[in-house]
């Protein structure tokens, strides 16, 4: 499915969305980001960039790694149960 006002996929959408909400929380430049990650700062910048393909998920593990999330909800992640308070 692609999004109407972009022409992409939503979710490509927002995977680019929190690799750029990473790096601007670790304060990290792309070039910063690259190093982490042990990936080529060209390979990170078409990675955020909207107008080139969908980076591989190679890639996206790395700059996940590097920026201290994963793909998936961690299970230490989950809201605790507040009704036991």
């Amino acid at each position: 499915m692609h999004d109407e006002h972009n022409g992409q996929d939503p979710a490509l959408s927002e995977l680019r969305e929190g690799l750029r909400c990473g790096t601007a929380r670790l304060r990290l430049n792309q070039t910063d980001l690259a190093q982490r990650a042990g990936l080529g700062r060209t390979t990170v910048s078409e990675a955020l960039s909207p107008t080139k393909p969908a980076p591989s998920p190679e890639t996206v593990a790395a700059l996940a790694r590097a920026l201290r999330t994963t793909s998936a909800p961690e299970p230490w992640h989950r809201t605790p149960d507040l009704e036991h308070i």
